[in-house]
């Protein structure tokens, strides 16, 4: 199988001071492959007949956005980051899981499918020359909508995440 496919992308970068900057990511993907499992391993379609054929076509295109904030000062020696990112995904397989009693079966079955996710990382950053320390402190969200087949029923997911962190890096001795 051919086909053409432009996968464009774009950055910008922005110095708004010389302590911040700004950039700006967009890229658009498509993808395309071949499942060629079934040429090599027969199905048995029901106890008279057995064939394989060639494989599913798999496609997916995937269109992410970006945008980021740094500060840094080296002066004061105060460091920040914003990240805020979007990702939409579609493609022409959609997962599935099968469970019948203690067993469960997952494969891929032919179906458009989209995915979105919405992410959003931050981090702060504090020196400390007088005690050789380095103080961080960060947070992230993270949002995500998809779809699965379960029990042969489309079933939606939508899933929030969130996260926080510390660190504190010292070097209470010289040669550390």
């Amino acid at each position: 199988y051919k086909a053409f496919y432009l996968d464009p992308s774009l950055t910008i970068n922005y110095l708004l001071s010389p302590e911040n900057d700004l950039q700006f990511r967009s890229s658009y993907n498509n993808n395309q492959g071949n499942i060629s499992t079934l040429l090599t391993n027969p199905v048995m379609h029901d106890y008279r007949s057995i064939s394989s054929k060639q494989g599913t076509l798999t496609k997916n295109r995937i269109a992410s956005v970006s945008l980021d904030w740094r500060y840094n000062n080296p002066i004061s020696l105060w460091f920040a980051s914003y990240r805020v990112m979007y990702n939409n995904s579609l493609s022409n397989m959609m997962p599935s899981l099968f469970v019948t009693g203690d067993s469960s079966t997952s494969s891929m079955v032919e179906n458009d499918t989209h995915s979105h996710i919405v992410s959003s990382n931050a981090e702060i950053s504090k020196r400390v020359s007088s005690i050789k320390g380095k103080f961080t402190l960060r947070g992230g969200w993270n949002w995500n909508q998809s779809e699965m087949i379960q029990q042969n029923i489309i079933v939606p997911y939508i899933g929030n995440r969130y996260n926080a962190g510390a660190d504190i890096n010292m070097q209470p001795v010289n040669w550390m």
